[in-house]
Formats: C-alpha cells, sequence, structure tokens
C-alpha cells in the first residue's frame, strides 16, 4: 500500500511514499505522518490512499506514524481541504496553519501562581513603611481574603504590580507557589434571562436543522451575547462541542471573563499572544476533549473540537477573518460554514452591522435572518449630530459641540469614548519650503511621526528614523501635519487637566495583558475618557459613557477599494452604540469634512436598511460581490520593470478564457511595501458555478507561476475573494 502525503511547503505537488505493512489497516486520511524528506524529517498529511503509485522512481517509506489519539476530526480534514483548493493554497501549507507542526511534543499544562497571607504578614499590616503604600495595599487585600487565591485576581481588582508582591515574598509576609490550573467546570446559562424577542430567536435557532446557518442582526446592545451563550449551553449538555470565533480587537476581558463565569474551565481561548508552549497545550487539552469550548480570532476556527456541535461568529464583518499576508487566505467566516456543513452543526453569525455578502445571503435565503430591534437593557439610542469641521472649526481638531458634551457628561461624572483611527502623534512631515513629504524608503507611504520615542515610524514595515528639524533636500523648516491618537490625547490632557485619559492602541497595548487593564481600569471607573484606534468602537459594554466622539470620521472614506464605505459605515454605526447603553442617555458627536454624505448620514441616524439598499445597488451595477466572484492577482518584486513585464504576461494568459473579466494589470494603490513594488490585476465572473475562478487561473497559471519559486525575480500571490483593494 502506499500513500500520497501533502508536506508544510510551497508545493501544489503530493509526494509518494510506502506505507509498512503493519500500518496498512490503520491509516486514515488526514493521518498525521513524520517522513524523509531530503535531508530533513518533515511532519505532513495523508491525502491519498492508493495500491498503484505513478511515480516510477525509489519510493521511500514512511518514518512513522502518529498515535491515534491525535488524530484530527475528519470533518476537520474535510475543511481543510476544502480551504486550500478554494483559496488555491497548497495542501501541506492549508495544513501548517491548521495543526501545530510540534503537535507530539509532551508540552506541560500551564501553571498558575497562588498567593496567601502567612502568619508573619497577618502581623506586620501596620510595620510597612507609609512610602511603601502598594505592598500595604497589597497585604490588607490579602489579609481580607485569607484564602490561597490566584495572583491574576489582585492585578485585575487593584492597581498593584507583581514587584510589591515579590516584596512581600521576600519579607515572609505572603506565600506564593506554582501549581496545575484546576478544571472546574460548569454550565451557568440557565441563569440567563432573555426578553420575549431573544427567545423567540433561540427557540426558532436551538429548533432548526442541525446543519443550518443564522445571521442575527441586532442594534447595539440588544443582547446578541446572551442569545448565543445560551445556545451553546444547550450544546455542552448534550456533550458536544463549541467554536467561538471572535475579531482580535473584540478578544476583550470582558467577553472572556464571561465565559469563564458561565462554564468554568472547559473554555480554551485561543490568540496570537500565546507562547508556543501554551499553544501546543491547548491544542492537546482541545483535542483530548477537555476543552469543550474555543474562543479566539480567525485561527480557532480549526480548532479540533470533538464532536462539534455549533460554531459562533461574533462581528462576522469584520474584516480581521481574512488572513491576507500569508497562505492560506482564508475568510474564517466562510470556512466556519463550510466546516459547520462537514460536521452537521449549527452557525450562527452575529453583528449589529452586518457584512453587505451576509446581508444578501439572508435575502437569498442561504442565512436565516433573525432581527433584534430592542435594546436587552431599556435603554433610548443615543442623540446623534453630524459636525461640519470643514468651515470655521477646520483649526479646531475638538470641536465646541464636542467638547461641551465632554464638559457635560465629565461635571455629572459620566465617562467618554473619543475615536480617531489613526495612531501616532502627526500624520505627515512636510517642508514649509519645498513641500516634500517624508516617506519610507521601503514602502509608497509617509512616516508618522511618534512622540513617544520620538521618532518617525513606517507602519507598514516598522521602519525608524530620528526626528528631524530641517529639510534633508532644501534645509527648510518641517511642518507636521495630521493628528493621531497621541496627538488628540495631548490636546485632550490641556483641555481636561483633572480628569483621567486612557490610550488604547496598538501602540499602547504591546505588552502582555495590557488590553486587559486599560479595560479594567476604565470599567472601574479610574479614568474618565477612553481614546483610541477602532480598538474602542467594538466590543465594549460600559454602563457609564454617555458621550462618544469621532474625531475624523471621513478617515478611510475614499480610499479606492469598492468595500471602503461599507467599513466606516459599520465603524461609526458601531462606535455611536457605545453611548447610552443603560438608561442614561447618550450622545454622539461625529465630526466630518463632508456632513452631507449619504454614507456618514446614514450610520448617524442608523438608517441601515437605506445602506443596504444603495450599496447593493451600486456593487449590482458596477459586478461587485455578492453579484460577482472576485480574486486578486497581486505580483511583487524588487525591480518595477520586471514586476510591470510579468504582470502583462500573468494577464495574457489568464484572458485568454472568456469566461472571465480581467482588468488591470496598474500598480497597486500602495505601489510598494518592504521594497517589493506591487502591480494587481483584478478577475470578474458571473458564472456561479463552483471553483470557477480557482479552477481557470491554476491552469492559466500553475506551470509558470504557480508551482515555481522566483525569489529572485517575482512573487505571485492569489487571493481569492479579497477584503481590501490596498
Amino acid at each position: 500500500m502506499f500513500v500520497e502525503i501533502c508536506l508544510p511547503i510551497h508545493s501544489y505537488q503530493l509526494f509518494t511514499y510506502k506505507a509498512p505493512d503493519a500500518l496498512s489497516n490503520k491509516l486514515v486520511l488526514g493521518d498525521c505522518v513524520f517522513v524523509k524528506f531530503g535531508h530533513k524529517s518533515l511532519q505532513g498529511h495523508i491525502v491519498q490512499i492508493i495500491d498503484n503509485p505513478q511515480f516510477e522512481g525509489d519510493i521511500l517509506e514512511i518514518d512513522s506514524i502518529a498515535p491515534s489519539a491525535y488524530r484530527i476530526p475528519s470533518e476537520l480534514w474535510k475543511t481543510i481541504l476544502f480551504t486550500s483548493k478554494y483559496y488555491l493554497s497548497p495542501i501541506g501549507k492549508t495544513a501548517r496553519a491548521a495543526v501545530p507542526i510540534n503537535m507530539f511534543k509532551d508540552y506541560k499544562n500551564k501553571q498558575s501562581t497562588f498567593v496567601k497571607i502567612t502568619k508573619l504578614g497577618n502581623q506586620s499590616v501596620n510595620k510597612l513603611s507609609s512610602k511603601a503604600y502598594k505592598q500595604k495595599e497589597a497585604l490588607l487585600y490579602y489579609k481580607k481574603t485569607n484564602n490561597e487565591e490566584n495572583i491574576n485576581l489582585i492585578f485585575d481588582k487593584l492597581d498593584i504590580n507583581k514587584n510589591a508582591i515579590d516584596a512581600l515574598q521576600k519579607k515572609g509576609y505572603l506565600h506564593i507557589i506554582k501549581k496545575d490550573d484546576k478544571l472546574i467546570k460548569k454550565n451557568n446559562t440557565d441563569s440567563i434571562t432573555l426578553s420575549t424577542e431573544q427567545q423567540n430567536i433561540y427557540d426558532n435557532i436551538s429548533g432548526a436543522s442541525k446543519k443550518s446557518a443564522h445571521l442575527i442582526h441586532g442594534v447595539p446592545g440588544s443582547g446578541k451575547t446572551e442569545i448565543y451563550i445560551k445556545l451553546i449551553g444547550q450544546v455542552v449538555k448534550q456533550g458536544d462541542g463549541a467554536i467561538v470565533l471572535v475579531p482580535e480587537i473584540s478578544l476583550t476581558p470582558q467577553i472572556v471573563d464571561r465565559f469563564i463565569n458561565m462554564f468554568g474551565e472547559s473554555v480554551g481561548l485561543w490568540h496570537s499572544r500565546l507562547t508556543e508552549n501554551e499553544r501546543g497545550a491547548l491544542w492537546h487539552q482541545i483535542q483530548s476533549g477537555t476543552k469543550k469550548i474555543v474562543i479566539g480570532p480567525r485561527s480557532a476556527v480549526f480548532a479540533p473540537i470533538q464532536k462539534l456541535g455549533i460554531i459562533i461568529v461574533d462581528e462576522e464583518q469584520e474584516s480581521s477573518y481574512k488572513q491576507e499576508e500569508t497562505e492560506p487566505r482564508y475568510h474564517a467566516r466562510d470556512v466556519a460554514l463550510v466546516r459547520s456543513q462537514a460536521a452537521k452543526c449549527r452557525t450562527v453569525l452575529l453583528s449589529a452591522t452586518p457584512s453587505v455578502e451576509s446581508m444578501f445571503n439572508s435575502k437569498s435565503e442561504k442565512l436565516t435572518k433573525h432581527i433584534l430591534e430592542k435594546k436587552y437593557i431599556e435603554s433610548e439610542f443615543p442623540h446623534t449630530e453630524l459636525i461640519d469641521i470643514a468651515g470655521k472649526n477646520k483649526n479646531q481638531i475638538l470641536s465646541p459641540k464636542l467638547i461641551t458634551a465632554m464638559n457635560k457628561a465629565l461635571q455629572n461624572n459620566e465617562q467618554i469614548i473619543i475615536l480617531q483611527n489613526r495612531r501616532g502623534y502627526s500624520i505627515i512631515e512636510k517642508c514649509s519650503k519645498c513641500n516634500n513629504i517624508s516617506e519610507c524608503p521601503n514602502c509608497a507611504v509617509t512616516l508618522t511621526h511618534h512622540k513617544s520615542g520620538n521618532a518617525l515610524i513606517c507602519h507598514y514595515c516598522d521602519y525608524k528614523s530620528d526626528m528631524r528639524f530641517n529639510c534633508e533636500l532644501c534645509g527648510g523648516n518641517l511642518d507636521y501635519l495630521g493628528h493621531g491618537t497621541e496627538n488628540i490625547e495631548s490636546i485632550i490632557r490641556r483641555l481636561f487637566p483633572n480628569n483621567k485619559v486612557l490610550r488604547m492602541d496598538t501602540d499602547s497595548t504591546k505588552g502582555k495583558n495590557t488590553h486587559r487593564q486599560i479595560i479594567n481600569n476604565f470599567s472601574k471607573g479610574d479614568a474618565d475618557i477612553l481614546l483610541g484606534t477602532q480598538m474602542v468602537a467594538k466590543g465594549l459594554d460600559f454602563s457609564n459613557v454617555t458621550v462618544v466622539g469621532v474625531v475624523n470620521a471621513d478617515h478611510g472614506l475614499h480610499v479606492p477599494d469598492f468595500r471602503s464605505s461599507e467599513k466606516i459605515f459599520q465603524l461609526i454605526y458601531q462606535v455611536i452604540g457605545r453611548a447610552g447603553r443603560r438608561k442614561k442617555k447618550g450622545t454622539a458627536i461625529i465630526q466630518t469634512y463632508n456632513s452631507n454624505d449619504k454614507v456618514l448620514t446614514a450610520a448617524a441616524q442608523m438608517k441601515d436598511a437605506f445602506f443596504y439598499d444603495d450599496v447593493l445597488k451600486e456593487r449590482k451595477q458596477y459586478l461587485y460581490p455578492p453579484y460577482s466572484k472576485i480574486a486578486r492577482v497581486l505580483v511583487l518584486g524588487r525591480n518595477n520593470d520586471t514586476v510591470q513585464k510579468h504582470s502583462k504576461k500573468i494577464k495574457s494568459l489568464i484572458a485568454r478564457n472568456n469566461n472571465l473579466i480581467v482588468i488591470g494589470p496598474s500598480p497597486a494603490p500602495i505601489s510598494r511595501i518592504r521594497k517589493m513594488y506591487r502591480y494587481h490585476i483584478l478577475v470578474k465572473t458571473k458564472l456561479k458555478k463552483a471553483f470557477t475562478i480557482q479552477t481557470i487561473l491554476y491552469k492559466a497559471l500553475s506551470t509558470a507561476y504557480l508551482n515555481q519559486r522566483r525569489t529572485k525575480f517575482i512573487k505571485v500571490q492569489i487571493d481569492i475573494d479579497p477584503i481590501t483593494m490596498l
């Protein structure tokens, strides 16, 4: 018996190996095996089992096969095969994205640090110096609890750092021990009380076919989360598992803590900041059935849950569900829908602002749509104003209307969220004499001034340059234009010197648990104003926030991307929903240079039906999804002429097929990133037959490009259903 194996390399080819006689009756498609490949030993997966190989040379034997205990579910293997075929990604690379490459290492379970006050500590609270007030606060806390407690609890409840705990341990006042986490499983979903509207949706979904797909479209604060937690509770009671996909940006302590409170240690948290050991140990816990519920961003769609009962995709419209940088360039929402069919389980998509494709699919009944029109906790929708800052206010970053609203909220001891979807301090460095604008030497983008570190930074390749005081070309004075979150933070601090401001963006949340600390501090009322990028717009629920301000709603609205209006509508609509989520009336102030813009007006007035009808008409007119299937072919290389030449050749190969509409090639909107010139070609088809674009592109490009590694000249990337055109 022989097997054809995929390996984790950039090759669409399968490799033939001989199966040892002792294993011939034990092999299953998808099984993980170890084989010799050149001078290396590689981990691969069985794609086909055959009797008569076509390969005529010497055929090596499989070195070993993974124990059956590590076998991935068959429905997951089917999903991996579909993902490879649909997104034109080699099976080996797709499998590697789904299954850890070192899955068979002996990973140790995570240990937690527990703390308990000692007898000496109980007697010494008043002996601590007044200067060591943090140590005294911590010791008083542990004296009051007088129990062995996870160290993370004090970090969440008090503004205490580990240095204070270590100092108390050295004095003998605290006893610290590390031990394995106790797996306390529970199901508290019966404690959730649903409204009549929510209960109807819950009943309809739980009573529907197990292979059904649903879309819950609910206004912000309508209680979508309560419904899907209740649905998961039902699945777990039946002994099945669940996957909950959330965008990385929405993977907040609020949602994670809620799941742990409901289901205990049967919840596994999957995210990008796990160490290799943490990821490997968690994968084994999921695969063995110890963890029945996995919550995480897009890669969690491949979690090896046994007996999968439901997949939840929260904030399904989020573009971060699409993997863009590496193969496979999959969309987790769409893969979730495919996996649920293979696993014969339900899929539930949720959003206050669904994607245009999901709205279209609900109209064509591919998705069953459920509408939540009322807020879960009785409250009014925010009063929203579009403020035109193009006239008198053009030099004011925060308009008088916004400042007045902020003042009023602060006087009432209420909180504020401010959105500015650009990080850094200044966006552009421009010479006042020759008008030269500083660009990254590696990328065709401007450098952003970051006050922290006092440097100019490229947000695409992380190139850094020291601040300059004079133009390098003519010696003229430099102006710094545009306003990022750091700049807005300094303005707010000047306007409200007696109030505490927290900033949440990629720069301020680089450290482990910083995201959690910022949200916890704001939730506890330790700060009055939360400022940030789109991180502050979604997935957050603060009862005391009554004012939301958007500094510049136009950012991103006019980029050359057919999805730009959809993304801005969703962002503005969602951030408005952060205000007035309880009985206090909320206010949203949206600053713009065009207060008549139909997208911003629809978002401000929460007229989602008007927006979706309008954008669907535009998509139909110009033949964009959901009225066509599209792919983007991106050609990259270090020499612009070479890239342009190959782009034209690729177009000629594709355009031979009359079933495709081919646009381009042209320089991509960002024409160079990391010293690589970028040309793109857009491919469309109206044909509804499955895999039409994939079949044509592979046939046209496989010999000359896809199966070749032209690292010295160009790279060709194919993005099926692209989420961005930049």
